[in-house]
């Protein structure tokens, strides 16, 4: 993902909307919240896409493997 990608320059529009605001607390309410996470778990999709070979074929990967990988301490 190069630095100029448009989904980078999202996420930052969105901290720094956040950053903005002020608040020392962010609820769950907070509107430029949800478009973050979203932004982040696409960001994590698209590093993500390759296959992953099994034995049923090549399966893609998600990134919750790669967070369970992560906990297992396996390999990625």
């Amino acid at each position: 993902m190069s630095v100029s990608d448009p989904l980078l320059k999202d996420l930052k529009g969105y901290i720094l909307e956040i950053m903005k605001s002020n608040k020392k607390v962010i609820s769950d309410h907070y509107s430029s919240l949800e478009f973050l996470c979203a932004t982040i778990e696409t960001i994590f999709r698209k590093g993500l896409s390759f296959g992953q070979p099994s034995p049923f074929g090549i399966t893609k990967r998600d990134y919750w493997s790669w967070i369970e990988d992560l906990i297992n301490n396996t390999s990625l």
